[in-house]
């Protein structure tokens, strides 16, 4: 008896690209996780080494390497990759006691497509750190370029491998000071949010804030 070739309806191959969709969409969402994983890993790392470097130039120098990126991409991370971070105002300028470079070179957040502003991390100090009086040093990542749902989905992972998950408003990993400080009011992962290196002085010039002994008291 001839074997007979059962085509396949149209029903079935219906099934059968509905299934090999859905297939590669749990595969591409299975991707995008692991990427993101990836990255917040680096995240957590580059602050570490950030932190790390500021701290040995606090120790050399006796003071916090100046805040800030310029649009001059050459003063991007003064003071860390050059002996250029002494000036008043940002002004370029020795620094007596620095032994550097503490880092080869600025870094660019794992999210960044491009070396700008709004793609680099950025070390900062602001007074009326946490609601009080007292300066703090920072490393910031900027993230506002972001939607707030992805930003609140990336911040959370970081906060939750560096902080066990306590919100923007507590640790090491915090939301942007000038949204959560300024009002006195804690509030979420807006803006740029901070990895939290030291405490210093009440004084608003951090120049001339030579405390030699960081404190974590907040």
């Amino acid at each position: 008896m001839a074997r007979i070739k059962k085509a396949w309806t149209i029903m079935e191959t219906v099934i059968m690209v509905f299934t090999l969709t859905f297939l590669m969409g749990m595969l591409i969402i299975s991707v995008q996780k692991m990427i993101v994983k990836a990255q917040v890993v680096k995240a957590v790392e580059d602050f570490r080494v950030i932190a790390d470097a500021a701290t040995r130039y606090h120790q050399d120098t006796g003071q916090w390497p100046w805040w800030g990126i310029s649009a001059d991409k050459s003063l991007w991370g003064m003071g860390f990759t050059k002996n250029n971070g002494g000036g008043s105002d940002g002004t370029p300028a020795p620094i007596a006691r620095w032994d550097g470079p503490y880092l080869e070179s600025w870094i660019a957040h794992p999210w960044s497509k491009e070396a700008t502003d709004s793609t680099m991390y950025q070390w900062d100090d602001t007074i009326k750190c946490f609601r009080n009086s007292v300066r703090c040093y920072m490393v910031e990542m900027s993230m506002s370029y972001m939607a707030q749902t992805r930003r609140n989905y990336i911040a959370n992972l970081i906060d939750r491998a560096i902080d066990n998950s306590d919100g923007p408003c507590n640790g090491t990993f915090r939301g942007d000071p000038s949204y959560n400080v300024g009002n006195g009011v804690c509030k979420d992962w807006s803006g740029w949010p901070f990895y939290w290196v030291a405490n210093g002085s009440t004084v608003d010039n951090d120049l001339i804030d030579k405390d030699p002994n960081p404190r974590r008291d907040f």
